[in-house]
């Protein structure tokens, strides 16, 4: 009777031992999925959260912190002198801001001059640049203009902190993940619920332009790929 009742306490020992080491094992489980979620990736201007353990290798959301400068642009890249400015009429399918009442779109047509060359006296396309204000009449100068789009062929031209013209596309995947879009030459990523980045490649695999632009919420990737196509022919470059 001593003997089965040892035995017994044996074995209710063991049981509770073993209750104990899942329990610290599921607790370490836990403090390490709660630290997965919480993981924050930082690449340059580019945050990438991660919000599932099952999904570690994919982009839930992309938070763009600045896309480009585009004072600095206006004012240090592009020469105001050279470059040209007009209105733009509404769009629908462009984004605009609700604290807007009244939106007026514009485009920049930045040009600079030839540093390369400086025995020509010729001028370098810098970017055709497209904003929203609520001033009137626009001016150059002004400084409270929202971003809308950016499209360009020049290697000046950086952004979202390091892509920009004459890069392997390889660093725009590794920088922005999977596209939502791709066909022949022409290849989208969505950067956050409005942006979006178009780009086309050359045969070497490096980008030859680029396309930012803020649209509305929704709007259909026929609509996205159509613009950036028409600014390409616009340019002798589809």
């Amino acid at each position: 009777m001593v003997r089965i009742k040892k035995i017994f306490i044996f074995f209710a020992l063991l049981y509770f031992a073993c209750l104990g080491c899942m329990s610290e094992k599921n607790n370490d489980l836990n403090k390490k999925n709660f630290s997965l979620k919480k993981q924050v990736i930082e690449s340059d201007s580019v945050t990438v959260f991660i919000d599932s353990v099952a999904q570690v290798d994919s982009v839930d959301s992309l938070i763009i912190s600045q896309v480009i400068d585009i004072h600095y642009l206006k004012n240090n890249i592009a020469s105001k002198e050279l470059s040209t400015s007009t209105f733009e009429s509404k769009n629908q399918y462009l984004w605009n801001p609700d604290s807007l009442e009244n939106i007026y779109y514009g485009m920049y047509m930045l040009f600079s001059k030839n540093t390369i060359n400086t025995q020509r006296d010729s001028i370098v396309h810098v970017a055709d640049l497209l904003i929203c204000s609520n001033k009137y009449p626009w001016r150059y100068d002004n400084t409270d203009e929202l971003f809308i789009g950016i499209f360009t062929n020049n290697s000046d031209v950086i952004v979202l902190d390091s892509l920009k013209v004459g890069l392997d596309i390889d660093l725009f995947y590794q920088k922005l993940r999977k596209p939502i879009w791709k066909k022949s030459n022409i290849i989208v990523f969505q950067l956050d619920t409005y942006l979006y980045l178009c780009v086309k490649k050359d045969k070497q695999n490096k980008v030859s332009f680029i396309d930012i632009t803020k649209y509305k919420q929704d709007v259909p990737m026929e609509i996205i790929t159509k613009s950036f196509k028409k600014k390409l022919s616009l340019n002798n470059s589809l």
